[in-house]
């Protein structure tokens, strides 16, 4: 039987969790610390872990990064859904990122696509995998995933579960990588796959407008404002309202505007 360790310091999400994966027909081991998740891997070895990070004693990465424990797969589950977690946790090795609450459907797919990886993968090639995921840095199962992308080694998985987190958040998402790497085919996804997807969808090149016109393009501005505005001219800003604003070349934007920009974001 497959053994999964669960690691929730919630006694009723722990309980919660595990009902929702009885139809999997899987053995369910309940710890709420990390000093007994430790104690739990050293006794036995478990086929995939359920980790929360708000751990009473430790961050749930710590455990993943401890290089003496023998960690299995681990779908981390978390109430913080921040990018920046996501990205930490997949770097130290997590194979799913699933923001609490989860729902039964949810949790049992995630538990379901880690298990057949595992099954699919050599024992002696699924470790090297994860470390190999821990060094590189991902970008956002099947062989389709998010609109435009295709994919499914161990970074594009991570690609598509970090799209998936970011897509129903209301935060600004940073989006970095070298030139070709489909920035804007990701940030299209993000908006494809939340809650902005019936709103406008608006990119803007900063390295493609004169560093005069800048502010005027994203922010727009009134008849007579300046020399050449002869009429009313909506900015990328209000024409993405309800939508997504997506600004390329960020870093080629005047310094003095990525700070009014920056309180506009606030």
């Amino acid at each position: 039987m497959i053994s999964i360790l669960l690691v929730e310091d919630s006694p009723s999400q722990a309980r919660l969790h595990s009902a929702y994966l009885q139809p999997l027909e899987v053995d369910v081991v309940i710890v709420e610390t990390g000093a007994e998740a430790r104690a739990a891997l050293a006794d036995r070895a478990f086929d995939l872990m359920l980790l929360d990070l708000r751990l009473p004693d430790i961050h749930g990465l710590d455990l993943l990064n401890d290089q003496a424990l023998d960690c299995p797969p681990t779908i981390v589950l978390t109430g913080e859904g921040s990018l920046r977690l996501a990205i930490d946790a997949m770097q130290s090795g997590a194979m799913d990122f699933q923001i609490k609450p989860v729902g039964a459907d949810k949790l049992r797919e995630s538990v379901e696509r880690a298990l057949e990886r595992i099954k699919s993968v050599p024992a002696e090639d699924l470790v090297p995998a994860m470390e190999e995921q821990k060094q590189t840095a991902p970008l956002a199962a099947d062989k389709q995933g998010p609109t435009g992308f295709f994919g499914e080694s161990p970074v594009m998985r991570n690609v598509f579960a970090l799209i998936e987190a970011a897509a129903p958040s209301n935060a600004s998402v940073f989006i970095t990588g070298e030139s070709g790497t489909g920035k804007e085919l990701c940030a299209r996804a993000i908006h494809n796959a939340g809650p902005r997807r019936n709103g406008p969808f608006v990119a803007l090149n900063c390295a493609a407008i004169p560093r005069e016109l800048m502010e005027s393009e994203i922010f727009g501005h009134r008849k007579g404002s300046f020399t050449g505005a002869v009429e009313n001219r909506e900015g990328a800003a209000s024409m993405a309202n309800g939508g997504t604003l997506f600004l390329d070349e960020l870093c080629e934007m005047d310094l003095g505007l990525q700070s009014k920009l920056l309180r506009f974001i606030q």
